[in-house]
């Protein structure tokens, strides 16, 4: 059986710590990496272990609450999800985005060994770990992510952390609740939409769904037959 993954590289670049999860959450990750090893159908791995009954993290009614949607695992699970979909032909992938790279992979050096790297002194990385934007192991001696080094931007390590988050507007409502999407700044086009249902479940996904690469920013209330199918689609995959 593999290990226990430490840490997991985002299609985006973020490196998520997995080290300090509960029992629950560490036997979720365990299920659902093994899942994601065997490709499991995108649908089936988003429908029971993203938001169904599979994932502990979820408050009562399967909601996705801010905090659900900021903990790693929960990260960590919606990009399985995305790369499952891209990899299956069901999501486009964004410029960059590569399935293929093991997000599991990952090598852990010494705090010394960090700071030799970085160029650095051992209290730089120290504060860097402090503030979060280094990725570390649970235990001692403290060990640090290689991949959270390679993202760690020492001339401007207090960068936005929001800044690669996409910003999701509201578009219509619909049967199924309030259609909310983003769009690409440079080219118009659908990034990923959700539904806001009434319960304040939140369904959706963060990536291009092929079947409505049409629906662009410039006119997004142009074809509202288009806009309720894509909020069918959005139901009917939950």
């Amino acid at each position: 059986m593999r290990p226990l993954p430490s840490t997991y590289l985002t299609l985006d670049g973020e490196v998520l710590g997995l080290s300090r999860l509960d029992p629950s959450q560490r036997a979720l990750l365990a299920e659902a990496s093994a899942a994601f090893q065997r490709n499991m159908p995108w649908s089936e791995f988003a429908n029971h272990y993203v938001d169904g009954p599979g994932n502990p993290l979820l408050e009562v009614g399967f909601r996705v609450t801010r905090d659900v949607a900021r903990h790693p695992l929960f990260v960590a699970l919606r990009d399985m999800e995305d790369r499952l979909g891209i990899k299956q032909g069901r999501l486009k992938p964004r410029t960059g985005d590569d399935p293929a790279i093991d997000p599991f992979k990952d090598e852990f050096l010494t705090i010394a060994e960090a700071a030799e790297l970085k160029g650095v002194s051992l209290r730089a990385v120290y504060k860097a770990v402090d503030r979060g934007a280094l990725v570390t192991t649970d235990g001692r001696p403290t060990c640090v992510s290689v991949n959270s080094l390679h993202t760690w931007d020492v001339n401007a390590a207090r960068r936005d952390a929001g800044s690669m988050a996409h910003v999701f507007d509201p578009i219509c409502n619909t049967k199924h609740g309030k259609l909310f999407a983003s769009f690409d700044d440079k080219t118009g086009e659908l990034n990923g939409a959700y539904l806001r249902r009434p319960d304040g479940r939140r369904i959706g996904r963060t990536r291009p769904v092929h079947e409505f690469a049409d629906v662009s920013r410039d006119e997004p209330l142009a074809n509202e037959d288009r806009l309720r199918e894509l909020a069918d689609f959005l139901a009917r995959t939950a």
